[in-house]
C-alpha cells in the first residue's frame, strides 16, 4: 500500500484552537462543595480545530498551510508559536483584536477528565475581515499548486455562509477538489464540495431524528441531504460503527476495528486528513474509509489532542 503523500499539499481554511490538557491529582473534597480539590502537576497546549488538521496532514507526511482567525490574545500567541515549532507559517491568521483565541481546557484527574472550560466567542467576522480571509485563500491557491483544500468548521466565528460560497466557487474554477467537515450552522452552505463529511450527530440533528446505524436508513437520509447540497460523495463517520459512504452510484457502511479509547479529542480532524490524502492519491472509497478508520481510532487510543504517524500506521497494519 502507497502512504507517500510527500507530493500532496493541502490548504487548510477554518477554526482553530488551542486544547489546553491540566493534569493533577486530587487528595480530598473541598469544604466548600462535594468536588474534588485539583492539584495541578503538568500543563500540555495543543493545536486544535483546523490547526490540527495541519499536524495531521504534516505527521502523514504531506506539505500543509492554513488560513485561520486568532485573537489579539496571549493564546493568540501561544497558537502562533505552535505553529512556529511545526514549521507552519502564520501570515494568514487573521488577528481580531475584538476575539477570544478559542481555548478549550480540560481538567483531568488521575488522567481522568473531570472538566472543560471553554474560552471563546462565536460571533462571525464582518464582511471586511470575511474579504481579507477570501483574498488570502485567492492568493495561495493562485500562487502555489494546492491539491486540495479542507473547510474545516466548528462554529467558531470564521466559516461564515458567503466565505463558504466564494471559498467553493474560487476552487471550483481552480480544479481544486474541497472536503468539508461541517458544523451544524451552515450545514447547507457547501453545495459544490468535492466531499461533505458530518459525523452521525450533526445528522441527526440537521434532520432532527434519530437515525439508526444501518444501510437502508443512512441511505433515506442522505437522499434528502442531496435534495438540498450539491455534493456528489457524502462520508458519515459514525464513531466506533466505522464510518458510511454514498458517491450517488454505491454505498455502504465500513466497519473497524475495536481499540481502546482513551481520548477522542480531535479524531474527526485525524479522519479528514488522512481521508483526503488517500482519496487524492486515488483509492477507492471503501479503501480510504477503512484506513481512515483504523487512523482515527488509533488516535483515540491517544491521551491528548496527538496527530498519527505514517510509522504509527504502517506498524498498527502489519500487527
Amino acid at each position: 500500500m502507497n502512504l507517500d503523500f510527500s507530493d500532496l499539499h493541502i490548504l487548510v481554511v477554518g477554526d482553530s484552537m488551542i486544547d489546553k490538557f491540566v493534569y493533577g491529582r486530587s487528595e480530598r473534597l473541598s469544604p466548600e462543595a462535594p468536588v474534588p480539590v485539583m492539584l495541578p502537576e503538568q500543563e500540555e497546549n495543543n493545536l486544535g480545530g483546523a490547526a490540527n488538521v495541519v499536524c495531521n496532514l504534516l505527521a502523514l507526511g504531506a506539505k500543509a498551510s492554513l488560513v485561520s482567525l486568532i485573537g489579539a490574545d496571549e493564546e493568540g500567541k501561544e497558537l502562533e508559536g505552535l505553529l512556529s515549532k511545526k514549521l507552519v507559517c502564520s501570515s494568514f491568521l487573521l488577528q481580531d483584536k475584538n476575539r477570544k483565541t478559542t481555548t478549550k481546557t480540560r481538567l483531568l484527574i488521575d488522567h481522568k477528565q473531570i472538566l472543560r472550560i471553554d474560552k471563546e466567542d462565536t460571533n462571525y467576522i464582518n464582511p471586511r475581515e470575511e474579504q481579507r480571509i477570501l483574498a488570502s485563500i485567492s492568493d495561495l491557491t493562485g500562487s502555489h499548486n494546492y491539491n486540495a483544500v479542507i473547510l474545516q468548521d466548528y462554529n467558531k466565528g470564521l466559516m461564515t455562509d458567503n466565505l463558504i460560497k466564494q471559498c467553493i466557487a474560487l476552487c471550483q474554477g481552480r480544479d481544486i477538489p474541497v472536503f468539508v467537515d461541517p458544523k451544524h450552522t451552515n450545514f447547507f452552505s457547501y453545495s459544490g464540495c468535492t466531499i461533505f463529511k458530518p459525523n452521525i450527530k450533526e445528522l441527526q440533528h440537521i434532520l432532527q431524528e434519530n437515525i439508526p446505524i444501518s444501510k437502508d436508513y443512512l441511505d433515506s437520509a442522505i437522499l434528502r441531504i442531496r435534495q438540498k447540497i450539491n455534493c456528489n460523495t457524502i462520508i458519515v463517520t459514525l464513531s466506533e460503527k466505522g464510518a458510511y459512504f454514498n458517491d450517488g452510484l454505491e454505498s455502504g457502511i465500513i466497519s473497524t476495528e475495536a481499540l481502546k479509547s482513551i481520548d477522542v479529542s480531535g479524531a474527526g480532524d485525524t479522519f479528514i486528513s488522512i481521508f483526503s490524502l488517500m482519496y487524492l492519491t486515488n483509492y477507492k472509497l471503501p479503501k480510504c474509509l477503512e484506513i481512515s478508520n483504523i487512523v482515527a481510532g488509533i488516535a483515540c487510543t491517544k491521551s491528548n489532542v496527538v496527530a498519527v504517524s505514517i510509522d504509527e500506521i504502517i506498524n498498527h497494519l502489519k500487527s
